[in-house]
């Protein structure tokens, strides 16, 4: 319990800070006069993005489950338990992966920390996509020293360029070539033994089989049999994200007043996903100080309206997020399922 009230302080914390660095000099008066100007043609396209992105999610996650288990997983359940996660952790952060791993464990008799380890890979994986695209930016879009430090403060900007710089892309190529050659050597030595190391027999502690499971989850894209594939749903998962930061630039009318595009929405994605990793409850606070000093230091939009954009955006995935939750948890309820297990209580996803 302790524990638990330390991880919401900290993101309490976190996110208070940021919010304060956002509303420093914020003239609110100004703030929602422009949220009550904004046209909101953009929202139904905006929540279906949102929703297919994590359903494009839970469909990837679907994969790498069923070429590990060797059995069909049910898509309500594994769509269910992205987005219950996804809502709790707009109140701990980070607390959402454990209440997905679990809440699927219980529905598919999976173990949870098998589960687990397969959304710490996930979350690699996004990582990796990330850092990628962070690359781009930075090379392509953003090459003065000084605007990354306004953007993400000196210390973080010395770290985005020692990632991006000749020794740093060498590094990262380096190791996802040893990554992908120890996936080959894991997948051909799974192949030449017989039987599951993981018998429930097993004289191995509790403690050593669920940690063997954690390791099992995060290594089992080895056994992943249609790469092209699964290539396919992280490209769609992020080209929705960057679509996420597109849209809302016509409820201000960026795309006319600035020219905003593709390649600004690409830039804020980024930004605002370096917001999102800090650990504050759903991104909040942190993720809207990034895209407004995004907004602000590269294409010079003014202060307040960049906050102004930050917030709609935020909210509107927000809320479509905790109303699919809502909305699961009803269907899951009232749905006769096979097996006898009660459905988690809702006020559960968010403790």
């Amino acid at each position: 319990m302790a524990k638990r009230i330390l991880h919401v302080l900290l993101g309490v914390t976190v996110a208070s800070l940021f919010i304060w660095l956002s509303l420093r000099e914020a003239d609110l008066q100004e703030v929602i006069q422009q949220l009550g100007a904004i046209s909101y043609g953009w929202v139904i396209p905006f929540i279906l993005i949102v929703l297919a992105g994590n359903f494009a999610r839970a469909e990837r996650w679907k994969m790498v489950l069923d070429d590990e288990t060797g059995g069909a997983q049910e898509r309500r359940v594994l769509f269910s338990g992205v987005m219950y996660g996804l809502a709790a952790n707009t109140v701990v952060p980070r607390a959402g992966e454990l209440l997905r791993a679990l809440y699927v464990s219980r529905k598919s008799g999976i173990e949870s920390s098998r589960l687990f380890g397969t959304v710490v890979q996930e979350r690699v994986i996004d990582l990796l996509m990330m850092l990628g695209m962070l690359l781009v930016t930075v090379i392509l879009l953003v090459r003065d020293e000084r605007v990354l430090n306004q953007i993400f403060g000196q210390e973080g900007a010395a770290y985005i360029s020692a990632l991006t710089s000749t020794t740093g892309i060498l590094f990262l190529s380096i190791s996802g070539i040893i990554v992908f050659i120890m996936l080959l050597y894991l997948r051909k030595y799974r192949s030449r033994k017989s039987g599951d190391p993981l018998r429930k027999d097993s004289n191995e502690t509790r403690f050593l089989l669920v940690i063997k499971n954690f390791v099992r989850g995060v290594i089992s894209i080895r056994n992943l049999r249609n790469w092209p594939l699964f290539l396919l749903y992280t490209v769609v998962i992020w080209t929705g994200y960057v679509a996420m930061s597109l849209l809302p630039f016509y409820a201000f009318n960026f795309h006319i007043d600035y020219g905003f595009g593709w390649e600004q929405a690409f830039a804020i994605t980024v930004i605002g996903a370096v917001g999102v990793m800090l650990p504050s409850p759903g991104g909040i606070g942190t993720y809207h100080y990034m895209v407004q000093q995004g907004l602000y230091v590269l294409y010079g939009v003014p202060v307040m309206t960049a906050l102004s954009y930050a917030t709609v955006n935020h909210f509107a995935n927000l809320f479509t997020i905790l109303l699919a939750a809502l909305i699961l948890y009803v269907v899951n309820h009232l749905k006769k399922s096979d097996d006898t297990d009660e459905e988690i209580p809702f006020s559960e996803l968010i403790r």
